[in-house]
């Protein structure tokens, strides 16, 4: 007899399911059950059981409406933990407010995907080469979690830490994007091996992130000339990408793509990124 579930999958074992109505549920719901999920998609989540993770409850997010809105708040744009990564690069205040970051959401993944999973299930599956990440730290955006002590407010790149957010029990349940925002270029052209977004938060201070070629992504300020803004100059450009790219952890291996060619193309990459000038997919329509 041929046994249904693949070799490298295995039967998901029981689980209780909760459904709680309004984020106060939630949280105290995952806070007294030692061992226990969030689930919004499920994509991830479902993947890691079919693997061998074992949880012995589930609460699913799907009947909180809060967690679906897209809202403009005081100098931010607001987006729900549970809207649908479809969503983030067709809705229309998102294309409004922030065009560039829309259209570097446009493409994620796949058809599939895109209508199922969510912008917290992305971001808290922390994959080394996710892309709603890198552009909110390229951004200066933050995170909002909810806890039985009150909401958490922390910068984006926090997500990128060793810390793990499911340590003390929190739902991730917005995440809020400056205003002023600009994504200048989110190059996903060399995945599964990298992506590189530049972008800023509307003060000025360029900044370039990297996903894929670490553990998590990695974000840091360009080092501009003093009355230099973007585009640059070719010369220029690759030597603000290098200065970038060597105050990086060392770039890590893996089956079929190395350190070392990760460290030889990022910088490159970057460097074109400098030097060309991006439109947003609202603007490429108009």
């Amino acid at each position: 007899m041929i046994d249904p579930v693949p070799r490298s999958r295995k039967r998901i074992a029981p689980f209780r399911l909760h459904r709680p109505g309004t984020i106060d549920e939630a949280v105290t719901a995952r806070a007294a059950l030692p061992n226990s999920a969030f689930m919004g998609g499920g994509i991830d989540l479902l993947n890691g059981m079919k693997t061998g993770v074992e949880w012995t409850d589930i609460v699913l997010l799907r009947d909180i409406a809060e967690l679906r809105t897209i809202t403009v708040g005081e100098g931010y744009i607001s987006i729900g933990s549970g809207v649908r990564l479809n969503e983030l690069g067709r809705n229309g205040l998102v294309l409004d407010a922030l065009p560039d970051v829309a259209a570097a959401w446009a493409p994620i993944a796949n058809v599939r995907i895109r209508h199922q999973g969510t912008v917290g299930g992305n971001l808290m599956a922390r994959k080394a080469h996710y892309d709603i990440l890198p552009v909110l730290m390229a951004t200066g955006a933050t995170v909002v979690f909810a806890t039985v002590d009150g909401p958490i407010e922390l910068p984006a790149a926090w997500l990128s830490s060793s810390t793990k957010p499911a340590a003390f029990g929190a739902l991730l349940t917005e995440v809020r994007i400056p205003a002023g925002a600009r994504v200048l270029k989110h190059d996903r052209s060399h995945l599964p091996g990298f992506l590189v977004t530049v972008g800023h938060n509307g003060d000025g201070a360029w900044h370039a992130a990297v996903a894929g070629a670490h553990d998590l992504p990695r974000v840091a300020r360009l080092d501009l000339p003093a009355g230099a803004d973007l585009p640059l100059s070719p010369a220029l450009a690759r030597r603000v990408a290098e200065d970038w790219c060597n105050g990086l952890p060392i770039m890590r291996e893996r089956v079929n793509i190395s350190g070392v060619w990760r460290r030889r193309a990022v910088p490159v990459v970057l460097s074109r990124l400098l030097v060309g000038t991006a439109t947003s997919r609202k603007a490429s329509a108009a």
